[in-house]
């Protein structure tokens, strides 16, 4: 873990270093379900910075809160029941994204990355897909987000509505 945050921090470094690089504050809330639990909306906030590469590519770090809850097994996750444990799971991503502009002031932005995720009892990794629509400061995007644990895949689907503050 101390070599994924020494990446991160020297890869924020070195594209804050280009003189043409913006860089946002990216702050987002959502909803999303897993499969097993189709139909229960499970509530996530997340925080990120978003550095520009150029005029179509951006990398995006981010850190996202989710509360789900578990049986014993742990082989679905699913939404909060109230006979279940509850369970809060903190996410690290790493997205590259592509823009492809749509209008003068709207884009749309195509992400793929790595993710981590880490409950109080266990971690896992997996990988982050989605599109999102750029309207200004504001987002609205559709993610989808698949978990490699040791005897089984766990997929979700994230709905997020975002506001982005230019820090340089």
């Amino acid at each position: 873990m101390k070599l994924i945050r020494l990446l991160f921090l020297s890869l924020m470094l070195m594209i804050s270093a280009q003189s043409s690089a913006q860089g946002f504050l990216d702050l987002r809330v959502g909803a999303g379900s897993y499969p097993s639990s189709l139909g229960t909306v499970i509530p996530s906030a997340e925080v990120g910075l978003d550095f520009s590469i150029g005029d179509k590519l951006s990398l995006d770090i981010a850190v996202e809160w989710k509360m789900i809850s578990y049986d014993e097994s742990w082989e679905f996750l699913y939404a909060v029941h109230c006979d279940d444990e509850i369970d809060h799971t903190i996410e690290s991503t790493l997205r590259l994204n592509y823009k492809i502009p749509v209008g003068v002031y709207s884009h749309v932005r195509l992400s793929a990355g790595p993710l981590i995720t880490q409950t109080f009892s266990e971690w896992m990794a997996g990988f982050t897909t989605g599109i999102s629509y750029d309207y200004r400061k504001f987002n609205v995007g559709v993610n989808y987000n698949f978990l490699i644990e040791t005897s089984y895949l766990c997929s979700s689907f994230w709905l997020t509505f975002g506001y982005k503050i230019q820090l340089w």
